[in-house]
C-alpha cells in the first residue's frame, strides 16, 4: 500500500485519483495504474497522461454502447491519440490505417476511408462510415471524448484477457478496513484528519505483517513433474 487517501463519501473517485497521482508518481515513478470504473473521466485521464501513467481499468464510466443493432462499435476500430488525448490515427476492423483531422468544430475530427476498399470490404453494410455524395470516400465523424472511451474500451477488453487483479486488490482493502467493521467501515473517531490517521495507521500495520511473511516464510520447493 503506498497511497492513502480519505475523502467524505459523496466524494468523486475520479477526484481521488486527479488529487493523488502527481505525488504517488513523485514517490514511487510509478508507471502503470489499476483501478476501477469509477476513477476513469475527463479529468482523471488528463492526470494520467500529464504525469504519463498508463491508466488500465476494469470497468469504464457510463453506459455501454447499444448491441441491439449489427453496426461496428467505434471500440472495434484501433485509434491511436496524442498527448492530449485527440486522435490522430484510426484503423478500422478492415485493415485501412488513416490520419484524422480536425472538424470544422472544436473537438470535432474527421477520418476519411477510400471508398473503392471499403466496397469490396465485408464489413461495409455494418459500417459507421457514411459515403459522401461529392468525393469517393467514406467519412467517419467523432469527437475528442468518444475517441477516448473507444480506445479505453479496447484496452479494457485485452487487459480481461491478461488477467483481473481487481480480487487482490480488494482483498488487501478488506485488510485496511477489516478491523473496523469491514465494509461497514465504522470508525470510532470522527473529523477527516482523525479517520485519516486510523487508516493510515491501518494500512501500515498491513505493510508491516506481509513484509514480515514475505522475510520470514520458507520459498517453497518447486516439484517437477514427469
Amino acid at each position: 500500500i503506498t497511497k492513502v487517501q480519505v475523502a467524505p463519501n459523496v466524494t468523486d473517485d475520479q477526484r481521488l485519483m486527479v488529487d493523488g497521482i502527481g505525488d504517488l508518481k513523485d514517490r514511487t515513478e510509478v508507471e502503470t495504474v489499476w483501478t476501477d470504473g469509477g476513477y476513469t473521466g475527463p479529468d482523471a485521464e488528463k492526470a494520467m497522461r500529464e504525469q504519463e501513467v498508463e491508466h488500465r481499468t476494469t470497468a469504464i464510466r457510463g453506459g455501454k454502447p447499444s448491441s441491439g443493432d449489427d453496426q461496428l462499435k467505434l471500440e472495434e476500430f484501433e485509434w491511436e491519440t496524442d498527448k492530449e488525448g485527440k486522435p490522430v490515427k484510426v484503423s478500422c476492423p478492415g485493415d485501412q490505417e488513416v490520419e484524422v483531422v480536425a472538424g470544422r468544430k472544436d473537438g470535432r475530427f474527421v477520418a476519411e476511408f477510400d471508398e473503392e476498399l471499403c466496397a469490396a470490404c465485408p464489413f461495409s453494410d455494418r459500417c459507421p462510415a457514411k459515403a459522401l455524395k461529392r468525393r469517393p470516400v467514406r467519412v467517419l465523424r467523432i469527437n475528442t471524448r468518444a475517441a477516448q472511451v473507444a480506445k479505453m474500451r479496447k484496452e479494457q477488453k485485452q487487459n480481461r484477457k491478461e488477467g483481473n487483479i481487481r480480487a487482490a486488490v480488494e482483498a488487501t482493502v478488506r485488510s485496511v478496513i477489516y478491523p473496523f467493521g469491514g465494509h461497514l467501515c465504522k470508525l470510532p473517531v470522527r473529523g477527516i484528519i482523525r479517520n485519516t490517521q486510523m487508516i493510515t495507521c491501518s494500512a501500515m500495520m498491513v505493510n508491516l505483517r506481509r513484509i514480515w511473511k514475505y522475510t520470514h516464510t520458507p520459498p517453497r520447493e518447486c516439484v517437477q513433474m514427469s
